[in-house]
């Protein structure tokens, strides 16, 4: 009798818990950002809604790094615009970048982009080269 009791409690306390809580609610969030489409689902007991925030974050990360937008940082960088101001973010992203570049003896380019746009994957259509053009 003496080993059923906690099993007893145990049953009595999980019994007891059932049932108690507000069942959390998952909400739902989509977009567009990057070029491409974003679905998050979360779950909140409070059923509170995250859009608000959620769209802010990708906004102001595509107006630093969207080469989708023409007026964002790196499509002005890219265009040579000589007036364009750096952010943190920026400027925080890039350091990182060129020193993974040195850790990985160049296998993160950031130059990357031309080849980028010629296969297709950037805003621009894909562009029809050749295999030098690609090597240079």
């Amino acid at each position: 009798m003496r080993f059923q009791l906690p099993y007893c409690v145990l049953l009595v306390l999980i019994f007891l818990n059932c049932g108690t809580d507000k069942p959390a609610n998952y909400r739902k969030i989509s977009g567009f950002t990057q070029g491409t489409t974003f679905h998050i689902t979360y779950e909140d007991k409070t059923d509170k809604d995250l859009s608000g925030q959620v769209d802010s974050i990708f906004s102001a990360f595509d107006l630093t790094f969207s080469v989708y937008i023409p007026n964002s940082i790196v499509s002005r960088i890219n265009s040579n615009d000589s007036t364009v101001e750096l952010n943190d973010q920026f400027i925080e992203v890039y350091k990182k970048s060129v020193e993974i570049n040195k850790e990985t003896h160049g296998a993160l380019d950031l130059t990357v982009g031309p080849l980028v746009s010629a296969w297709g994957f950037g805003p621009e259509k894909k562009a029809i080269i050749d295999s030098s053009k690609i090597d240079s």
